[in-house]
């Protein structure tokens, strides 16, 4: 498969550890630039608007400020959605280290967009990535 997708040179518009290591998972070579962008939601935008904005401003940022770039360069760039399974109890280890705090009241004060779904049913994730 990294034959295929090797045919051309890869930048990843990102620093992330996750994608870095998926890339390399697939044995593909290829560089990363850190796009320097504001990352804020605009006022009442959707995640799904959200990220496809911050997808196209990451690719035109490291597109612009790295022109050492190879002219056939293909820009990978992305942002998340995230999906945090709220069993009302957290544990990263032993049940010694529970936690039972208001996940989505920690996320709401960091200005994310919360919705609550039944994380089983299908149509409702994906109504909520629409919303």
């Amino acid at each position: 498969m990294s034959n295929f997708l090797q045919h051309k040179p890869f930048c990843l518009a990102s620093a992330s550890p996750r994608r870095h290591m998926l890339l390399k998972k697939f044995g593909l070579k290829f560089d990363y630039q850190s796009p320097n962008i504001d990352e804020t939601p605009h006022k009442n935008e959707d995640a799904k608007n959200f990220v496809r904005r911050m997808s196209s401003k990451k690719a035109s940022e490291v597109q612009k400020s790295f022109p050492k770039l190879p002219h056939d360069v293909i820009i990978l760039a992305g942002d998340t959605i995230v999906f945090f399974d709220d069993n009302s109890i957290s544990i990263d280890g032993s049940t010694e280290l529970s936690n039972s705090e208001n996940t989505m009241k920690r996320y709401e004060s960091y200005g994310w967009d919360t919705i609550s779904i039944d994380g089983h049913n299908h149509i409702e994730i994906s109504k909520a990535i629409v919303k």
